[in-house]
């Protein structure tokens, strides 16, 4: 069963949400799905795991940041993980509200800058029971991730980037200012709900070692998975798209089943 919401964030802004639940009555595990950068709710990444959660049994809540995709906003205001983290905060307070969502069974799962903001949520939010984050970054904007442009950057205030969903963006320089404040690692050290972590070896957007980083000092319980000729748009690999999500749907039976 699926449907679409939307549900206003703390500014009044119109979140697009996508609600999906096993079609059976009762009360259900559920994952929280955040996208990534330049990333979008129905992106075969959150798209096909959300299938495949449900042949498990669990259900799923997936939604556009404030000021991308179908939700509301302004692209250069909101565009910010401060704001992404207040809209997701929001989403999970909202899922109490999900008669059939069962809060004790709730999991966490994003890729990049969404694999990194499950991390920063869930340690804020210690009723969630499982957290999946795949090849986050460890620090965001580095000169390793953006080179030169990193400079061009910061003089014309803005990148502009092109963006499947939207087309050609202008990504305002504050959105890394913003992002620099969040040091992953620190977030991971603590969140103490188990934690899959899932890297590509053939990831040339965020180095596999940043991962590993954010690994390393992530607290126990923790599990690592390297995946060979996966890279950071596997979206568009049917075969490893499936290999990835059979290890997130496995690695949540146990926490949340």
């Amino acid at each position: 069963m699926r449907r679409k919401v939307f549900i206003p964030n703390k500014k009044g802004f119109k979140l697009a949400v996508i609600i999906e639940r096993p079609d059976q009555k009762g009360r259900f595990p559920t994952v929280l799905l955040f996208h990534g950068f330049k990333g979008y709710k129905e992106e075969p990444t959150y798209s096909e795991l959300a299938k495949a959660l449900l042949k498990a049994g669990i259900g799923s809540i997936r939604f556009d940041a404030s000021g991308f995709g179908e939700s509301e906003g302004d692209f250069d205001k909101e565009y910010r993980l401060s704001n992404y983290l207040n809209d997701s905060t929001m989403i999970y307070h909202s899922s109490k509200a999900i008669p059939w969502v069962d809060q004790k069974r709730l999991g966490v799962m994003g890729q990049s800058m969404g694999g990194a903001l499950a991390i920063i949520l869930a340690s804020k939010i210690p009723e969630i029971n499982a957290v999946v984050s795949v090849s986050p970054p460890d620090i965001f904007a580095t000169k390793d991730d953006f080179g030169k442009k990193l400079e061009e950057w910061k003089e014309k205030g803005y990148l502009e980037i092109d963006s499947s969903r939207m087309g050609k963006i202008k990504v305002p320089y504050d959105y890394v200012l913003d992002a620099k404040k969040y040091d992953i690692g620190h977030y991971a050290s603590k969140v103490k709900s188990p934690k899959l972590f899932i890297l590509g070896l053939a990831d040339a957007t965020v180095d596999p070692e940043q991962t590993r980083a954010v690994y390393q000092a992530a607290s126990e319980p923790k599990k690592l998975v390297e995946i060979e000729g996966m890279n950071h748009f596997y979206k568009n690999d049917p075969a490893i798209l499936e290999k990835v999500n059979k290890y997130i749907v496995e690695f949540y039976k146990k926490p949340l089943l």
